[in-house]
């Protein structure tokens, strides 16, 4: 099975502590607000310019729980 997706479309992440603190950082300009349960939401191309730098194999803290990235739907597919 493939699944294409456009950097475009909308994914949803939970934050884990270290991306939490991530996104409070002074260095972090990406406006993002958590909600209640951690979850940020936005366009992929974003999320991986955002935690490019935490994102790499054998990172002792990870920005996201289970380092899972869901995609959105509201209405329409995304484009696969």
């Amino acid at each position: 099975m493939k699944v294409v997706i456009n950097l475009n479309d909308k994914v949803r992440v939970q934050l884990t502590p270290a991306g939490l603190a991530f996104v409070n950082s002074p260095a972090n300009q990406a406006p993002f607000v958590p909600d209640s349960q951690g979850f940020i939401e936005t366009e992929f191309w974003q999320l991986a310019a955002t935690f490019a730098p935490l994102m790499y194999n054998g990172n002792p803290a990870p920005p996201f729980e289970r380092m899972e990235v869901e995609l959105v739907f509201r209405g329409r597919f995304p484009s696969f």
